[in-house]
């Protein structure tokens, strides 16, 4: 009786095994982008895991194969990957969850090192030892086809070439059909359910028919949980190109409405932010971009392009701000279209027939070479991961383009988030851009961000800061119209490392990872800046002339006399300087006014009086750290904090000290910080928090060495338990097939 020929169904298994190999790893990035992001980092370590469990499965297949070249075997290690890929989406986010701190705890300047290794660790979990036992298939596949009669060398070729066709199919599958429908769990539920029905049916036939019920009944289980558990997540999705968070601000009061937008990992930064009744951000960086227009001609109605829309937070601030009168068009380009939809579902984004602004579904730069049309105001805010820039906008030949789309009077606006304007990022993004624009300015946003707004005319300026009065400017502007106007400066391009980027060459995510992982604090030059210094003058003490003089400068302030009114301030603190709270005036209204070359004025003139007044000195940090020199902001707080004997400021600056650490990623001197804060406090709340904040960072670090070292141990572990399971008849390999009844 002629036996029947095996090579199809072990070829076709084989193919299917292929096409599930690949779409693992296609889906592996969307599973680690609501935690890690999906940085080319991330990427190595999922193409580096996915081919070491490779390398390893052939080592082991072919090994395995000689033992017992059996179907059952081969069927049962099919079933064993299956079922450890359906149950990845069950435990994936608990097992990244472990090894990344939740969201708001991390700062981004320390979370680079984190999100590495804790996607490494994560990877290496979830994937090495299903894709260990899928790499065993083609090498068990080959010895039973050569056991069958087939030449040895057709054998490999064969089974090569039907496991990389089911590969190509499985790339295809997740990106085009399964994620964008169906949802990344889903996909692995399918190729996990595939592989184990597969192995099932060969390892036991029609007893398997039953089994169908467990790939079901996981994928009805998966659709129950979040993608990622976020405290205060008001909705969240996947699209083809991200992970989709929106949710309340980390910091916002109960019964508040503000949301913010955060894509894949969100550590901290979000890219869109929506405050009813609000036309403005809060002093944000979206915010100076909305004064722009200020700088144009007025005579004809606007073209604008964004690009790197977002949920519409510039887009709706223009409409409000500018006024659509003022307004022809804004093309409002994102790439992500389920973005688009949250702008106008969460937002208040309007992209309505009767508005002037319209949503475009592409790639800025892919819209901005294949457009005919010129603007007047180009801005650019495309960033990926939370903080990066995709590194085609930062290019030469971008800016070339960019230069190419404006008007003659037109204007190029960007942000860059960076910790210093000397770093090799920054630096070369400023010579980049100056291969096209001859004049570009800068901005340090105002508040201990690490954001530089960058604005490039394309011939001159038609107008300056300098002249315009708050006059010309709408009311709720005049605060970031001030800020602007004392901060702008022209952009130097003398920073360390500062190389002209290219399409060919444009090492951006290593410029800012190189930031992220630096620990060193990073000084902003703005506190060197030449000030204007007023100069000291040895008055008598007069409290009832200071009290005068206290009032004509309210009164001429109330009249936007603001010099005249600075005057005054300075003659009532000479006459008395402890007649008021003259250092904590200078903060609360000089510089939440806008009017930062004032408070500056002032702290010149009472740190040379005064140097060791604690009241100059704690209102001083908190105005250096609000123009962004945090590193300087924290030397200033540690004269207070070492000040002995009657220091109410002990507790405050302690906290202060620990958050300012934080943002400079130095967490063990937070930590001491936070410390202090406790000990001087201890009924403060905030101080525990921010402590147990960092155990929770610190925790994750020494997870990741015992999450490898546990997996070492499972592997061998599970290498013993599997030769007893497979079988217990092991081919001798001294005697033939007829003689050890194989």
């Amino acid at each position: 009786m002629a036996q029947s020929n095996p090579s199809l169904p072990l070829l076709g298994t084989v193919f299917v095994c292929g096409a599930c190999v690949m779409t693992i790893e296609m889906s592996a990035s969307r599973l680690l982008q609501p935690h890690f992001g999906s940085s080319v980092y991330v990427w190595t370590n999922i193409i580096a895991v996915i081919m070491a469990g490779l390398a390893l499965g052939y080592y082991f297949g072919g090994r395995t194969a000689d033992r017992f070249p059996e179907p059952r075997v081969l069927h049962r290690l099919i079933l064993s990957a299956g079922l450890l890929v359906l149950v990845v989406p069950l435990f994936s986010s608990a097992v990244q969850s472990f090894f990344l701190p939740a969201f708001g705890d991390l700062p981004p300047r320390g979370a680079h090192r984190e999100v590495v290794l804790g996607s490494l660790a994560s990877t290496v979990i979830l994937f090495v030892i299903p894709i260990l036992l899928l790499g065993a298939i083609p090498p068990f596949a080959v010895k039973l086809l050569t056991q069958a009669g087939k030449p040895s060398g057709a054998a490999s070729g064969q089974i090569l070439m039907v496991s990389t066709l089911g590969s190509i199919l499985g790339t295809f599958i997740p990106a085009h059909l399964s994620i964008p429908t169906l949802g990344t769990r889903l996909t692995y539920i399918i190729a996990g359910g595939v592989l184990f029905l597969v192995g099932a049916m060969g390892a036991f036939r029609k007893k398997a028919i039953p089994l169908i019920l467990l790939p079901v009944g996981l994928g009805f289980l998966c659709e129950q949980g979040p993608i990622r558990a976020t405290v205060d997540s008001i909705y969240e999705t996947e699209s083809s190109y991200q992970y989709i968070n929106v949710l309340k601000p980390p910091s916002e009061p109960a019964g508040t409405e503000s949301v913010v937008l955060t894509l894949d990992e969100g550590v901290r930064d979000y890219q869109s932010l929506y405050i009813p009744g609000n036309p403005l951000t809060g002093g944000l960086y979206f915010d100076y971009y909305i004064l722009l227009p200020w700088l144009l001609p007025t005579d004809d109605p606007l073209d604008i392009l964004i690009l790197g829309a977002g949920a519409g937070t510039i887009t709706r601030s223009l409409l409000q701000i500018v006024g659509e009168e003022r307004i022809a068009s804004i093309d409002a380009v994102e790439i992500d279209p389920k973005v688009i939809e949250v702008g106008s579902l969460y937002f208040d984004a309007d992209f309505g027939p009767e508005s002037k602004a319209v949503s475009r579904e592409a790639d800025g730069r892919f819209f901005l070479q294949t457009t005919t049309k010129s603007y007047d105001l180009i801005i650019v805010d495309a960033y990926a991961n939370q903080v990066y820039i995709p590194f085609h906008f930062t290019t030469k030949e971008f800016f070339s383009l960019v230069h190419k789309r404006l008007r003659p009077h037109g204007i190029l606006g960007m942000n860059v988030s960076t910790f210093s304007t000397n770093s090799p990022l920054f630096g070369s993004i400023a010579r980049s851009l100056t291969q096209a624009f001859s004049t570009v300015y800068r901005t340090p946003i105002f508040g201990g961000t690490w954001n530089q707004m960058i604005f490039a005319p394309r011939e001159t300026l038609h107008r300056t800061w300098d002249d315009l009065t708050t006059e010309a400017i709408p009311d709720p502007l005049h605060v970031v119209y001030r800020r602007a106007r004392d901060l702008t400066q022209p952009l130097l391009t003398s920073g360390s490392r500062a190389e002209v980027l290219t399409d060919d060459w444009a090492p951006v995510e290593q410029y800012l990872n190189e930031e992220l992982s630096n620990q060193e604090p990073s000084v902003l030059p703005l506190g060197d800046q030449e000030q204007e210094k007023t100069p000291s003058v040895t008055i008598d003490l007069d409290p009832e002339a200071s009290r005068q003089a206290f009032q004509r400068f309210s009164r001429l302030w109330e009249d936007d006399e603001r010099e005249n009114a600075f005057n005054e301030f300075l003659l009532a603190y000479s006459l008395d300087p402890a007649g008021q709270d003259y250092s904590g005036y200078a903060y609360g209204t000089f510089l939440q006014d806008g009017e930062i070359r004032l408070a500056q004025r002032f702290f010149e003139t009472a740190i040379e009086r005064e140097p060791d007044n604690l009241d100059v000195l704690y209102y001083r940090g908190w105005s250096l750290f609000e123009l962004g020199d945090v590193s300087r902001a924290a030397t200033v707080i540690e004269r207070v904090v070492r000040t002995e004997g009657n220091n109410k400021y002990v507790p405050a600056a302690w906290s202060f000290l620990g958050t300012m650490r934080f943002v400079l990623g130095d967490l063990g001197g937070a930590k001491t910080a936070y410390h202090q804060h406790a000990t001087h406090d201890p009924d403060d709340p905030g101080a525990r928090a921010a402590l147990e904040s960092l155990a929770r960072i610190e925790a994750g670090r020494p997870r990741q060495a015992a999450a490898f070292l546990a997996l070492l141990a499972l592997l061998s572990i599970g290498y013993f338990l599997w030769r007893k399971w497979i079988g217990t008849s092991p081919v001798d390999m001294t005697t033939s097939p007829s003689e050890n009844g194989t």
